[in-house]
């Protein structure tokens, strides 16, 4: 008898424990638990550089930022997000119910939870030793950037003439201000690596100016005339006089030839006194 009840209780309990366990696997018992304590995917340090974190996907109460429970992924695993040359670094995690600012969330923190905990590569110039094409654009590792890496490639931007110059590297983690991080090196960075063309300092030519042309006028001067020869007969019988003149009476002379008619002048006075001495002379009849 007791041997009967024995059984029956124990297949009354395993009876119970199946059909639990059947509760269990329905959608609403699952979602409830889950909406209660939902998973949630985090970037788990590690302790190695190489691979510096891990995928897990935790319980919401093990990133609840209570120092007081055990294991929180928030309160116990702090740091900067990992970066080359880094000794201890923290967890990456999304904002959630439990954490509303998420933990290390920020660019680089996103930019690596997306590419699976995995440091994402980084575009920079890497320096050559040729003039006419100095840069050439690289995809590297963080880990190759601080350290003994591209972050030692030190130097000025690229200048025309310039015997050595250095790599161009944008602001990371390590490098908080990047390396050549200026005006010039944004734009080649940000032009491919490819300085750009120097500025244009050719000058426009020359406007054609036309031909000067002078245009000689001949000038002639004024012309004196002169009273045409004439015949002066004295009252008296005496000899006649003939004033002197130019071929048909005009004698030519030019605009700045003063002393020409100065002279002219004389002459006309000078014939003048002897015509005048010539009438007083008396006559000899």
């Amino acid at each position: 008898m007791n041997g009967r009840k024995s059984l029956g209780l124990i297949t009354a309990m395993a009876g119970g424990a199946l059909v639990l366990a059947v509760l269990m696997t329905l959608p609403g018992a699952a979602s409830a638990d889950q909406q209660e304590h939902p998973k949630v995917t985090i970037c788990h340090r590690t302790d190695s550089s190489k691979s510096p974190y891990q995928t897990l996907l935790v319980d919401s109460e093990a990133i609840n930022g209570d120092a007081k429970s055990e294991r929180d992924h928030h309160a116990d695993h702090t740091g900067p997000v990992w970066y080359p040359g880094a000794h201890s670094w923290g967890d990456i995690i999304p904002p959630g119910k439990n954490l509303p600012d998420g933990l290390n969330w920020t660019a680089t923190g996103q930019a690596f939870y997306l590419n699976g905990c995995n440091p994402t590569d980084v575009k920079i110039c890497h320096r050559t030793d040729v003039s006419a094409t100095p840069y050439e654009m690289l995809m590297v590792k963080r880990a190759d950037i601080g350290g003994e890496g591209h972050a030692d490639h030190t130097g000025d931007v690229w200048t025309a003439g310039a015997t050595t110059w250095g790599d161009i590297i944008p602001p990371v983690e390590h490098v908080t201000s990047g390396l050549n991080w200026t005006d010039l090196g944004q734009v080649i960075y940000n032009n491919g690596c490819v300085p750009p063309p120097p500025p244009d300092t050719t000058l426009p030519p020359d406007t054609t100016l036309p031909e000067s042309t002078t245009t000689s006028v001949a000038s002639e001067g004024p012309t004196t005339t002169l009273a045409a020869t004439t015949t002066t007969e004295v009252a008296s019988g005496g000899p006649t006089t003939t004033a002197l003149a130019g071929s048909g009476g005009d004698i030519p002379t030019t605009g700045s030839s003063s002393g020409t008619l100065i002279w002219l002048g004389v002459l006309a006075m000078l014939t003048g006194l002897v015509v005048t001495g010539l009438a007083r002379r008396p006559s000899n009849n």
